[in-house]
């Protein structure tokens, strides 16, 4: 019995619309410059090359931001369905992808970052859990720390930026000493985009 036309097509917009939950141009970029700035600066405090450590660190803190937008989106889907804008650009709330299979996808993307950062130094794979608890925390409904105006900047701070740089450095080395400053300074950077970003629609809940 052959398979029905229809159904690679099917499976395909199943495929892109799960790549747009991701939402990996918007983030991916700065996550690895995040993480690079990080393991570098390890690496010349300790005065040693960078190994294969940098990749796994790389694709773990890039899974686990991408984690955080996908939550973001599941979270946010019942109301972006009533704004054709936001709608648009969100998958679950266009109707291109469920949120089950949605949320069976970002489980599985934390499991693979969880077990990425399993594989680092202890802190650094610390600091990966903790970005991936904020990651759900940030827009999860029962938490969702990005309605509370504070925990909002110091969540965003960290989950994307501070957190970042520290996982690259821990990987290598696990004594910042003067790094911190460099470390505080991303996180303070990341706080004022966060602060300034424009307003995407009319509700004071903000997306990532």
């Amino acid at each position: 019995m052959t398979a029905s036309p229809s159904t690679p097509p099917r499976a395909a917009d199943r495929a892109r619309a799960l790549l747009r939950l991701t939402r990996w141009a918007e983030h991916v970029p700065f996550t690895l410059a995040a993480t690079l700035l990080g393991a570098n600066m390890a690496a010349h405090h300790a005065g040693a090359a960078l190994d294969g450590r940098v990749l796994t660190v790389l694709a773990a803190n890039a899974l686990a931001v991408t984690f955080a937008f996908m939550v973001n989106d599941l979270a946010d889907a019942p109301d972006d369905a009533g704004d054709p804008a936001r709608a648009a650009r969100n998958a679950v709330a266009s109707g291109a992808l469920i949120a089950r299979t949605g949320w069976a996808a970002s489980g599985a993307v934390a499991g693979a970052a969880l077990a990425l950062y399993a594989a680092l130094p202890a802190p650094a794979a610390l600091t990966g859990g903790v970005t991936l608890l904020l990651g759900l925390l940030y827009s999860w409904r029962p938490v969702r720390l990005k309605a509370r105006p504070i925990a909002d900047v110091i969540a965003h701070l960290l989950m994307l930026s501070a957190l970042l740089v520290l996982a690259g450095y821990l990987a290598f080395d696990a004594a910042p000493g003067r790094v911190w400053w460099v470390v505080a300074a991303a996180g303070l950077i990341s706080a004022y985009g966060q602060l300034y970003n424009p307003v995407r629609d009319d509700d004071p809940d903000l997306s990532l």
